[in-house]
């Protein structure tokens, strides 16, 4: 009898055991589960893990009637292009130029998209940027103009793969990341498009800063179109989209500067001069650039009629401050009683590059 309570005890022991252990690993899973993934550097997975002879082939294009030029755009999405993005996704830093030149010594041969081709605009851009064919020496660099179109002209490629496909069941980040660069790239940028597919990948990666930020571009943009357009249903809708947008990037821990030039200009938008005043007094300054504060301090001043004090912010930033510039800018037209400028960039996706020597 005693043998068989010690066999029950350890029978309750192993089945207590094994409960406990399959419940930590329960919880274990459940917790790798609920981890955020990690965020994927959009132009870097655009460019280096999307290819057109991955299968993929029979599909690229596929409205494209003249398919001459599809070894000669399979030969470009193979170039190894190793980019990174700066300065808030505006900057793209080139770390070896090397595999372009030499993409960029061989003649195009064999490619003339018709013009009835999404992708004709494309190729005559790079055809006029880069002068293929020409050759370049080891020591020279390739203008910034002709790596932009290069690129723009590779991403169109390869978002042209999945042109039938829709955006909001993609699950492929490098894809995206081609079509939302190619969107951005475009000459004729489609800003619903380019919210659409930064809203997907926010989906997939709620922690990317990049897509969040060109989320926030696009979005606003949208709305200051739609205000100079009158269109009050969209302007209010794409307000409030905004606002919701911008309470996630704080959670994500954007700039503070770059979040506040948004309330600035929001507020702005909402014609409200005295809450950019109260927005611009409340910025810490070793959160930026003082000149900022005192640039949107003239902007709002100018608003409210105040144009004295307008000036006095103005004259306040220094000559080594990046808002320099931008101060004379505004107070040039003074000197010939015309109405002063001001502006910013958070409503356009201007690129700009750099190369690593």
């Amino acid at each position: 009898m005693k043998k068989n309570k010690v066999f029950l005890g350890l029978v309750v022991l192993l089945l207590g055991a094994t409960f406990i252990f399959l419940k930590n690993q329960k919880s274990s899973q459940s917790l790798k589960v609920e981890q955020p993934k990690a965020s994927t550097d959009l132009l870097n997975s655009a460019l280096t893990n999307v290819s057109l002879d991955s299968g993929k082939t029979k599909t690229l294009n596929p409205s494209e009637p003249n398919l001459s030029c599809k070894p000669f755009w399979e030969q470009m999405v193979r170039v190894p292009i190793k980019a990174t993005l700066k300065s808030h996704g505006r900057l793209i830093e080139v770390l070896d130029t090397s595999p372009l030149k030499s993409f960029l010594g061989q003649p195009v041969k064999e490619c003339q998209p018709t013009p009835q081709s999404a992708l004709l605009s494309a190729h005559q851009a790079f055809l006029n940027q880069c002068q293929p064919g020409s050759g370049l020496s080891s020591d020279s660099k390739i203008s910034s103009q002709c790596i932009l179109t290069f690129l723009a002209y590779r991403l169109r490629v390869i978002d042209s793969q999945s042109s039938d496909q829709n955006i909001s069941e993609m699950t492929d980040i490098s894809a995206l990341s081609a079509k939302i660069f190619a969107a951005a790239f475009s000459p004729t940028v489609d800003l619903s498009k380019i919210q659409q597919i930064a809203h997907r990948i926010l989906e997939l990666e709620p922690n990317n800063g990049q897509a969040m930020d060109y989320s926030l571009t696009a979005n606003f943009a949208d709305w200051e179109k739609s205000i100079k357009e009158s269109d009050n249903r969209s302007s209010g809708e794409l307000e409030k989209s905004l606002e919701d947008l911008l309470a996630r990037a704080k959670e994500m821990g954007f700039s503070p500067l770059k979040l506040a030039e948004f309330e600035l200009n929001r507020a702005r938008l909402q014609n409200n001069p005295k809450s950019m005043l109260e927005i611009a007094d409340s910025l810490e300054p070793e959160e930026g650039m003082e000149g900022f504060g005192s640039y949107y301090k003239a902007w709002a001043s100018h608003l409210l009629g105040e144009d004295e004090e307008m000036v006095q912010q103005l004259k306040l930033i220094k000559e080594k401050d990046p808002f320099f510039a931008s101060a004379k800018l505004a107070l040039e037209p003074l000197r010939v009683n015309q109405e002063p400028i001001f502006f910013h960039n958070l409503s356009r996706f201007v690129f700009a590059v750099s190369q690593k020597p």
